[in-house]
């Protein structure tokens, strides 16, 4: 039982470390994005189906307008803090047009795209039906399903220079969904990267880290400290009662 006890004491700050390092990655990164002019929304993010900015056509043709209205999505599943890129997606007649694209680190099940912005693309006719609809689970347990799947070339905007091309998967009746990067395309690119104490990400390098994100970091590493602590006190009182239940253990098959 003591065994169990430190292996799960184990695997508790390992999950705890790893959960810690993403919360305040989001959370500098959510600094940076409000102080160069952008949004962030913390809202319910569906295994990849998160909500995001509904693009008005002003925005279409501009990716300079920015639209600030922020909604709840239709399909919650998990919540987290998220911030929303905007990324260029090129149409069948080659020209590029903006949406917003939601960066959610727990959907593991690929790439999504909204069938209305896929409409508004004009590409409704190149999603592919012959696939098996890949699905997944709301947090009211209902069942959603993909309606087929696109393979879409796209670049960050607002001047990046990498193109990317890919299969998305394309999910009908989301009205205030655009794009959802899911956690292998965003691990694939290094678009949350951390590098020693300092967190950046390839969205915000035109603007340094300031001192209160230093002041954010060090406040977050002292709160890990102090869990940390915490935790490492609790293995060790499980290691003290380890010869206690070895005792007791044996003292019980010899009363058997």
């Amino acid at each position: 039982m003591a065994e169990g006890q430190w292996s799960l004491l184990n695997v508790e700050l390992f999950l705890l470390a790893g959960s810690a390092i993403l919360t305040l990655a989001v959370a500098v990164q959510s600094t940076i994005w409000k102080a160069s002019g952008r949004t962030t929304e913390s809202a319910a993010v569906a295994c990849g189906l998160a909500p995001s900015t509904p693009i008005n056509e002003e925005r279409r043709k501009n990716p300079d307008v920015r639209d600030k209205t922020r909604h709840v999505n239709d399909i919650p599943i998990h919540t987290v803090d998220s911030y929303t890129p905007d990324i260029l997606i090129r149409t069948l007649a080659g020209e590029y047009m903006v949406a917003a694209a939601a960066l959610d680190t727990q959907c593991q099940l690929g790439n999504w795209i909204s069938k209305r912005l896929v409409e508004e693309l004009g590409m409704i006719d190149s999603i592919r039906h012959e696939m098996a609809p890949a699905q997944v689970v709301t947090a009211t347990g209902e069942e959603v399903e993909s309606c087929g799947t696109i393979s879409l070339i796209w670049k960050l905007a607002p001047n990046e220079n990498r193109v990317f091309r890919g299969t998305f998967f394309v999910l009908s009746g989301a009205r205030h969904l655009d794009v959802i990067l899911g956690q292998d395309t965003i691990k694939k690119e290094g678009f949350l990267s951390l590098n020693s104490r300092k967190l950046f990400a390839p969205f915000a390098t035109h603007r340094k880290i300031t001192q209160s994100d230093r002041d954010a970091i060090a406040a977050e590493e002292a709160r890990q400290q102090a869990e940390k602590k915490r935790l490492e006190a609790r293995r060790q009182a499980a290691q003290q009662q380890q010869p206690t239940s070895g005792s007791s253990s044996g003292s019980s098959n010899q009363q058997q």
